[in-house]
């Protein structure tokens, strides 16, 4: 039983890793809607996973936080035309704060 527990605890753990990042292409851009800009997010030392995880979309104006739009060539061209023509942007927040 200890060994099939042990087998299954490693499983989990390589699935973990392996899900953990996208290959090239889909998250190449970072888009926000218009008003926010994109900021680095607090994570935990030896967090790991898609730069969606690592970054949101911040509104200066009323502190609002909200999750960054990811763009890349394998989502496709149309994608990226109906996200410009949305206002979204790849602004990066000027705003220094601690992680």
């Amino acid at each position: 039983m200890r060994s099939f527990v042990v087998k299954l605890a490693l499983l989990a753990a390589f699935f973990c890793v392996a899900t953990a990042v996208l290959p090239p292409g889909y998250e190449d851009n970072l888009f926000c809607p218009p008003g926010y800009c994109v900021r680095t997010r607090s994570t935990p030392p030896g967090f790991v996973g898609p730069r969606t995880a690592f970054n949101e979309c911040y509104k200066a104006t009323d502190g609002t936080i909200m999750p960054v739009t990811p763009w890349g060539f394998q989502v496709g061209q149309e994608k990226l035309r109906e996200l410009k023509a949305g206002g979204y942007t790849e602004t990066k927040c000027q705003e220094t704060r601690e992680l």
